[in-house]
């Protein structure tokens, strides 16, 4: 169910990022979706790896909730990376399939999902990212707020859009 969530997570904001050129109703999506529906194997679908995490504090000084989406060849790609940053003390406990376990505190590095959600006839240069920075302390009665993030350099790395 965990990664049923991620990989829906991944799809919306994909759509969200691409819309109304892509509505989720391509043929290219049908995997993705059945999956999020019914289940499969997550190995289909979903990668993770963890990275540690390169931050300005001074633009992004708690956590973040970090969304990009986009295209790597001929797929269509999402990655979703949650309490990147914390503080907090939040940490995660991963499994591999051999039984062996590993953790990590999400204060240097973030546990980030790829989601494969399908392919297309041709490749786009388009990708996008946002980052949902969360207060130490409500402002507002808001706990954060959304912040577009700019490719830097030769694009493999990301920053805050002035």
């Amino acid at each position: 169910m965990y990664h049923r969530a991620i990989a829906k997570i991944a799809f919306h904001f994909f759509i969200w990022c691409f819309a109304p050129a892509i509505s989720g109703f391509e043929e290219g999506f049908n995997d993705i979706k059945r999956f999020i529906y019914e289940g499969a194997d997550p190995k289909n679908f979903i990668s993770a790896a963890v990275g540690a995490i390169d931050r300005d504090r001074t633009k992004i000084p708690t956590w973040a909730h970090v969304l990009a989406a986009g295209w790597a060849g001929q797929s269509m790609v999402a990655t979703v990376q949650l309490f990147a940053g914390s503080d907090r003390g939040m940490s995660f406990i991963a499994g591999s399939d051999d039984g062996a376990a590993f953790g990590g505190n999400t204060k240097d590095s973030a546990l980030i999902w790829l989601v494969r959600l399908g392919h297309t006839g041709g490749f786009y240069g388009l990708r996008r990212s946002l980052a949902f920075v969360g207060y130490e302390d409500q402002q507002n009665g808001f706990d954060g707020e959304v912040t577009e993030l700019v490719p830097q350099g030769g694009g493999s790395s990301w920053t805050i859009k002035s």
